[in-house]
């Protein structure tokens, strides 16, 4: 699951959160991912654009009341 995590944060530019960072000292293999995940770049990609533009299409079209 952390694997896949990190594979969508890299396509997201997301960071690790809080929650999680204390793992990161560990040397499972969720730690490693989770340092892979912090080395990455933590600024949105045209992914996070594309996704934030497709949910506030779809919240227009919530609010007038149209079908998606």
């Amino acid at each position: 699951m952390i694997e896949a995590l990190v594979v969508h944060a890299g396509d997201y530019g997301m960071s690790v959160p809080e929650e999680l960072r204390p793992k990161m000292k560990e040397s499972s293999a969720m730690a490693k991912a989770l340092r892979a995940l912090d080395a990455l770049p933590h600024a949105p990609t045209h992914h996070a654009r594309e996704a934030a533009e497709a949910l506030g299409a779809a919240r227009a079209r919530r609010d007038r009341g149209t079908p998606a």
